[in-house]
């Protein structure tokens, strides 16, 4: 959520000055989220040349023009959603942070990529995280054409990640990096 003080402050930087509106699109909380930030640096994410919307989503299906988001709860120790983006008849699948079950399970189904978070080694499992095994688990039985993990702690550091995945899962694997691209 830190990155959206950086982006809404850069888009005050004129030259061109941004004149189209911009949408925020988040969890219950989203709105409340901006408004502290907002005080907090003191009015500096405030817009100066458009307007800001920003709508505080739930459970469900949002559509647009020409994409729909689908949200739903994930298991996690906080209420936590995963989202399932479809754009131009491809699907990407984010778990947010989320133990296993049956909800990211069933949000992934046939996804394009699957993006999960992979924060513990299977032998440091802590509840409301995946652990490389889950997320192999999760990705096949997803039926999803690749499987992205990000999210990875230090306890990683020399850890065979992609061993404990392909037990269960043999399709197309990405480990994410800053900066990492994904073709659909």
């Amino acid at each position: 959520c830190l990155d959206l003080v950086s982006i809404l402050f850069a888009m005050r930087i004129p030259q061109p000055a941004r004149r189209k509106a911009f949408s925020i699109y988040g969890p219950p909380g989203t709105q409340k989220l901006y408004t502290d930030l907002n005080a907090a640096f003191q009015g500096w994410m405030e817009p100066k040349s458009y307007k800001l919307n920003i709508e505080d989503i739930d459970a469900g299906i949002k559509r647009f023009k020409s994409a729909s988001v689908k949200a739903a709860s994930m298991q996690h120790s906080t209420p936590t959603l995963g989202y399932r983006l479809t754009v131009a008849g491809k699907t990407v699948v984010y778990s947010g942070d989320t133990d296993e079950c049956e909800a990211i399970v069933a949000l992934a189904q046939r996804a394009d990529v699957l993006i999960l978070e992979c924060s513990m080694t299977d032998e440091r499992k802590v509840d409301g995280h995946l652990t490389p095994s889950s997320c192999g688990r999760i990705a096949q039985a997803s039926g999803c054409k690749q499987l992205v993990l990000t999210h990875f702690y230090p306890v990683f550091e020399g850890y065979d990640i992609q061993e404990r995945i392909r037990r269960s899962y043999r399709g197309p694997l990405m480990l994410a990096k800053d900066l990492s691209q994904i073709s659909l």
